[in-house]
């Protein structure tokens, strides 16, 4: 058997699974990309120098975003995250063909990831927040698409929780929604008074849209052009489009909305422990991992604030 044979059967088990089309998504590029670069091997021909020359070709990459949806190749080498990930997706890759007796042993267990780096979540920032929701006074809805930045500022959820948004899913008098996102796992999201009356200033138009354009549909973000749900690609559009309408240079994608309120969470005193709660992280040692940084920033405040030797 090949390795574009197994990584078929692969894709088909975590199918069977239930996996979600981005997991499937992710699964196939970057397991895709070993297939592609090993060149089809047989699997008896595959060893464990075969994978580190693949993740030591990462590294020494040149050009990034070279299979990203959404963003053109530029200069630059991949992030140890991003080679991590690679990393990730072929141990259970190879987890899986062990268990299934494909191959005599895991390769995979002999091989170290690369840790990730200390740097901070690229989050956006408040000003750049500011005047993005300025920009929305321009746009064709401007009642959804402040209500969408407003929505993904203040819960930290992620692009696919937004999109898979439905009415029966929204609670505007308690201030809450019932988010899907990554494997299907469904989680509750919390928002502000702010962003209630945005969202009932939207309503209000998207029930005229449903009357004048004889949509059916329960999402709570539609597409302006046909009236069905947006997309995450529909999202990074309109969000590239208020990112160049309002000047802002900084990271203005879905993720970097995630990372902007963790950040500001933490900076304004939350803890991490609910923080993972919000957040949907299974284990708060996941957000620890990505977010204390700037724990430890709120607590150098504090501590700037409340050491008895500043009162000396």
């Amino acid at each position: 058997m090949r390795l574009s044979e197994a990584l078929d059967l692969f894709i088909e088990a975590r199918m069977a699974e239930g996996a979600s089309d981005a997991t499937l998504t992710w699964y196939r590029q970057r397991v895709g990309r070993f297939v592609a670069w090993a060149g089809d091997l047989p699997l008896e021909a595959v060893g464990v120098g075969t994978i580190r020359g693949f993740l030591a070709s990462l590294r020494g990459q040149t050009k990034r975003y070279q299979d990203h949806p959404y963003r053109n190749p530029e200069p630059g080498g991949l992030a140890p995250a991003t080679i991590r990930g690679y990393g990730r997706s072929l141990r259970q890759f190879f987890n899986f063909l062990a268990a299934e007796g494909l191959t005599d042993d895991n390769l995979m267990a002999r091989v170290k990831l690369p840790k990730n780096g200390k740097r901070a979540p690229k989050g956006i920032a408040f000003e750049d927040l500011k005047r993005l929701l300025q920009a929305t006074e321009q746009s064709v809805c401007p009642e959804r698409d402040r209500a969408l930045l407003l929505f993904l500022a203040d819960t930290g959820c992620r692009v696919g929780g937004l999109v898979n948004l439905t009415l029966s899913d929204l609670n505007l008098s308690k201030r809450r929604a019932l988010v899907t996102e990554k494997g299907d796992k469904a989680r509750l999201v919390f928002f502000s008074k702010k962003t209630q009356e945005a969202l009932r200033q939207w309503l209000t138009v998207r029930q005229g849209w449903m009357m004048v354009k004889d949509w059916v549909g329960d999402w709570v973000f539609l597409s302006h052009k046909d009236g069905g749900p947006l997309t995450p690609s529909g999202v990074n559009q309109l969000l590239s489009r208020l990112r160049k309408r309002a000047n802002v240079h900084g990271r203005a994608n879905p993720h970097a909305f995630r990372h902007g309120f963790a950040k500001m969470y933490l900076m304004n005193g939350g803890d991490l422990a609910s923080l993972a709660d919000l957040l949907g992280h299974e284990s708060v040692e996941t957000t620890r991992q990505f977010y204390a940084v700037f724990r430890a920033e709120e607590l150098a405040q504090k501590h700037e604030r409340f050491t008895p030797v500043a009162q000396l």
